[in-house]
């Protein structure tokens, strides 16, 4: 819906450990470490150890495949003005969040200090 900006710092995603994964009906929440939270309800790829991106569309039929990512590191984040989010998780584990929506929010990150609506 809003894209993100071009100069957007997500520096504090770096080396947060995913602790909890909660699925919803039509939202899937990440809680990881230093009281951060992403809430997704757009689609997502994940690859796991290296395999072939899977779109994910619902989240309850591929739970059990996302919560591959618990305990795991965010290593490296790349962000697009498209709203699209790219986290390289250690394990050789990446999930990619879409702004997929031109009418709703696809995600939202919230830290201690601000909230960040895509």
């Amino acid at each position: 819906m809003y894209g993100l900006p071009n100069n957007i710092d997500l520096n504090f995603l770096i080396q947060r450990q995913l602790l909890q994964i909660c699925f919803g009906e039509n939202e899937m929440i990440m809680n990881f470490d230093d009281n951060l939270s992403i809430t997704l309800t757009s689609k997502c790829a994940f690859s796991f150890d290296g395999d072939n991106l899977q779109i994910i569309e619902n989240y309850s039929t591929s739970a059990s495949l996302i919560c591959n990512l618990i305990g795991h590191f965010i290593n490296e984040i790349k962000a697009s003005e498209n709203g699209t989010l790219a986290m390289n998780f250690s394990g050789n584990n990446i999930f990619i969040l879409y702004d997929d929506d031109k009418f709703y929010e696809s995600y939202w990150i919230k830290s201690k200090t601000s909230i960040i609506v895509v």
